[in-house]
């Protein structure tokens, strides 16, 4: 398996945790890792924001903000999950890593048809932008700012993740398009 961005170990040695929703999640040595990477990211988070208080301020925030993260981040998988189902192109594995999710298709990309590979690289950017849609607006109407902000992280990595990085929905979305330019179609030739 090629490397991927944000994933600095081994990923050949896996270990088969469970299979759910058709999927075989599986996890690297160091996936225990992970919820301490998205809790330290929540902290800086919490630094980040000009309206913290104290010391037990930071803390409780950047727990919360690393638990959102967490959640977002299954969220985004799960998009993967249905589209790749959808567009006939399954997931055959979740491969959980210390830092992130790593999506193993069954049918690999080089072989995909261009609009598979489109679709099913939409599905976890689009899963976060509806959750997080869903949350500001569930927010707004029960008056919950912590769930807006809940909603604006998942906006967030809808759009961190729409970024043309090798590795990332948007290098494999982004191909797709300016291929299709002036073709009318996914994947016709330039």
């Amino acid at each position: 398996m090629k490397r991927s961005f944000l994933v600095a170990e081994d990923t050949s040695a896996r270990r088969r945790l469970f299979r759910a929703l058709g999927v075989t999640w599986l996890a690297t040595r160091y996936a225990w890792l992970s919820p301490l990477f998205w809790g330290a990211l929540g902290l800086a988070m919490a630094l980040a924001r000009p309206t913290t208080r104290d010391a037990a301020d930071v803390l409780l925030t950047g727990v919360g903000y690393g638990a959102v993260l967490c959640a977002a981040n299954i969220f985004h998988s799960l998009g993967h999950i249905v589209a790749g189902g959808a567009v006939g192109s399954p997931v055959e594995a979740v491969l959980l890593t210390s830092t992130r999710d790593v999506i193993v298709y069954r049918q690999p990309g080089d072989a995909a048809a261009a609009r598979r590979r489109l679709g099913r690289a939409l599905g976890g950017p689009a899963a976060n932008f509806v959750v997080g849609c869903a949350l500001v607006l569930g927010a707004r109407w029960a008056d919950l700012p912590s769930m807006a902000m809940a909603g604006y992280i998942n906006v967030g990595i809808a759009m961190w993740t729409l970024v043309p990085v090798p590795s990332l929905d948007g290098w494999v979305i982004w191909g797709a398009l300016t291929r299709s330019s002036g073709r009318g179609q996914v994947g016709g030739r330039t």
